[in-house]
């Protein structure tokens, strides 16, 4: 692993941070915490004010250990005299841990907490408004990349595995997952033969085409009765 220090500037004041993984993912994580309220701090503070816009540098990259890392960044905190008041950083650096990773008693510990935290109603509510909130300022991209990963990880095996039973078990029930897609505006449609024998009702037009060898775009169109039929398959909409 190698480490960056690096550096994001508001209104003439700087913050110097360092980290172990992608700088861009870093970026991001402030951001978000800046926009759904999550901390307090200085520089998320600042963040919101400034509608979540700051300039970000790398000021040194391909650091090889945590402990030369930190030694960096207090040394660029006092280079830049970035430190509350003068910048946004609270301390002089160098006392995390960012090649540190969770191990399994810590996860415990927050795994209890988090289920004590979710056993309130009121909890559970406010930890739904601030996703509903963060979903719908996230980008058109990004909403998009979040859809696909979540759809990879539910048809990945080694990813199944970690999920819980009661998510394997709606995600295998195909009646679940038609009831979900008609709640999203998805119509179910009908497919029968050209001799008007039933195929079989899908929601999913990717699904179906699959199946029964369709191109989707075709299917469209009979659907919508630009075509009377393809390929010897006839499909209505569910009234």
């Amino acid at each position: 692993m190698k480490f960056v220090i690096y550096c994001a500037i508001i209104a003439n004041k700087a913050y110097i941070g360092v980290t172990g993984q992608s700088f861009k993912v870093r970026q991001k994580q402030y951001i978000n915490d800046a926009r759904t309220q999550r901390t307090k701090f200085i520089f998320h503070e600042e963040l919101r004010k400034n509608q979540l816009i700051a300039e970000w540098k790398i000021l040194h990259t391909n650091i090889k250990t945590a402990e030369e890392a930190m030694k960096l960044e207090s040394y660029y905190i006092k280079l830049y005299n970035t430190k509350y008041p003068n910048g946004y950083n609270m301390t002089d650096g160098g006392e995390g841990t960012p090649g540190w990773f969770i191990g399994a008693e810590t996860r415990a510990k927050i795994s209890k907490t988090l289920k004590e935290f979710n056993k309130d109603p009121k909890n559970r509510e406010i930890n739904a408004q601030r996703v509903k909130q963060s979903f719908a300022n996230m980008s058109p991209i990004d909403k998009l990349k979040m859809r696909t990963n979540h759809r990879r990880a539910m048809t990945n095996p080694v990813r199944n595995g970690k999920i819980s039973k009661y998510q394997r078990k709606y995600w295998a029930d195909d009646n679940k997952r038609k009831i979900a897609a008609m709640k999203r505006g998805s119509k179910p449609f009908d497919v029968y033969t050209i001799d008007k024998k039933y195929v079989g009702t899908w929601i999913n037009k990717t699904k179906c085409a699959k199946q029964l060898g369709l191109q989707p775009s075709n299917m469209r169109k009979v659907l919508n009765g630009q075509n009377t039929h393809t390929k010897g398959y006839i499909l209505k909409y569910k009234e």
